[in-house]
């Protein structure tokens, strides 16, 4: 089934502080496990072009993953504005450091 499915990215400071966020849709037909597959082999091209935006409050990185499933309470205003239905869509979210742009595994 064809459905909209997420790469979100969390900005890091040296402090590890995410101070900026970024997604990248993509609207994929196949299983779960498919989906999954497609959004890790993208990350490395997705971070290049995705919408990012600034927190109004910086948040520590390791709050951040113990607060929220994938930090996607993050990402909420951006599903609430796009108009993103499914309540629990596919994301992978992958951490980036803000200042070489490199991922973190």
């Amino acid at each position: 089934m064809e459905e909209e499915v997420y790469n979100c990215f969390v900005f890091l400071d040296k402090n590890q502080f995410i101070k900026k966020a970024g997604i990248k849709a993509h609207s994929i037909d196949g299983d779960d496990k498919e989906k999954f597959d497609f959004l890790e082999n993208n990350v490395e091209k997705d971070v290049k072009n995705c919408y990012i935006f600034d927190l109004s409050l910086p948040e520590p990185y390791e709050s951040a993953i113990r607060n929220g499933h994938h930090c996607i309470h993050i990402f909420e205003e951006y599903f609430q504005k796009s108009n993103v239905t499914n309540d629990n869509p596919l994301v992978v979210t992958t951490p980036v450091d803000m200042a070489t742009g490199k991922l973190y595994d």
